[in-house]
């Protein structure tokens, strides 16, 4: 099985050495309420197969971003995912991204309750803990972005302002 991803705020997370993650009642708030963030009480997250997509998919999260900000993903595994029992739904016509290809990947995680947040953030805790993450700064999207660019991977028209001059 493979890994669901999602863009979160590495400030918000327990480090892992500094701060061990112990349980969801030593989290921020912000943590739940910024990165893990519902709306209809369902979110976005991205699909990949193994970990060494994790930079492709980091790079198409960002790529319709606004902000010249640094990227920091986290890669939840996939069984622990489904284990929770939630509603998992793969929705490629709400993945937004300029690379083409990974809209396929999106899902919509739904009809979650406060339980369930809480058990999607301590999976998010222990994966950061794990080093099953990533930090990609936006001299090096736009690197990659080129060179995705040249291989027609890239919908110019999707980019984010961080990204329009490519």
């Amino acid at each position: 099985m493979g890994f669901f991803v999602r863009k979160v705020s590495r400030s918000r997370w327990p480090d892992g050495v500094n701060h061990l993650f112990k349980s969801t009642g030593d989290l921020n708030a912000d943590a739940i309420t910024c990165d893990l963030k519902t709306e209809s009480n369902e979110f976005s997250w991205w699909r990949i197969n193994n970990l060494d997509e994790l930079e492709k998919m980091a790079i198409s999260i960002a790529s319709v971003f606004d902000s010249e900000a640094s990227i920091f993903v986290v890669a939840v595994p996939e069984e622990q995912m489904r284990a929770l029992q939630i509603n998992m739904n793969n929705t490629p016509e709400h993945g937004i991204t300029a690379i083409g290809a990974l809209r396929e990947t999106h899902y919509d995680i739904g009809k979650i309750n406060v339980n369930n947040l809480l058990d999607i953030a301590k999976l998010v805790a222990i994966s950061i803990q794990n080093k099953n993450v990533l930090q990609i700064s936006r001299k090096n999207i736009v690197i990659k972005l080129k060179d995705l660019k040249k291989n027609g991977e890239v919908d110019l028209s999707c980019l984010g302002k961080a990204y329009s001059n490519l």
